[in-house]
Parts: structure tokens; C-alpha cells; sequence
């Protein structure tokens, strides 16, 4: 399950409240507060397919010229359990 952190860098002519709008429909992705023509959006993808072809519609959204990475996890089922940390269902609370 990729999960990214964007910041979507727009056009000066760019309706930010339209984009941000247009964005928040995608369940995939969570919209922050814009800051001035930065946006940073969150996407959160169940695989690596599904991740780019959002990656390019953001991209083909009119307002936005460039996308910079914050972050990049790719959080895999099971990962921890296999490296020996224990499995938080059948720990004491």
C-alpha cells in the first residue's frame, strides 16, 4: 500500500478552492490547506498501479506544474511480523 506526501506546486491563475475541490472527491487522497500556490495532498493507494494512474491525473490537472515528494512509504502486509516485532493483536493491554 503505497502512501505519498505531495506538495502540488500551482499556477498563479489556478481557482485553488476549485482544484482543491476537484481533488477531494478522490477517496484516495486527503487535501491539505493550501499554502499560498503550494498544496500539499496526501495519497494513500492499495498498489503500485493504482498509485501512478493517480500520480498522472493529479498531473493532468489543470493549475498544477509541478508535484514535489515528501515522502514515499510502501507499507507491506505481515512486513513487521517477520522481522520479529511482535504482533500487536495478541499483546497484554
Amino acid at each position: 500500500m503505497p502512501i505519498s506526501g505531495l506538495i502540488l506546486s500551482l499556477e498563479a491563475a489556478v481557482e485553488v478552492d476549485d482544484l482543491v475541490a476537484e481533488l477531494s472527491q478522490d477517496p484516495h487522497l486527503d487535501v491539505g490547506v493550501p499554502q499560498g500556490r503550494r498544496l500539499p495532498v496526501v495519497l494513500d493507494t492499495t498498489d503500485a498501479q493504482e498509485d501512478r494512474q493517480l500520480w498522472d491525473w493529479i498531473r493532468e490537472r489543470s493549475g498544477v506544474f509541478h508535484i514535489d515528494v515528501s515522502f514515499i512509504h510502501f507499507d507491506e502486509p505481515g512486513a513487521g511480523r517477520s522481522a520479529g516485532l511482535p504482533n500487536q493483536e495478541n499483546e497484554p493491554t
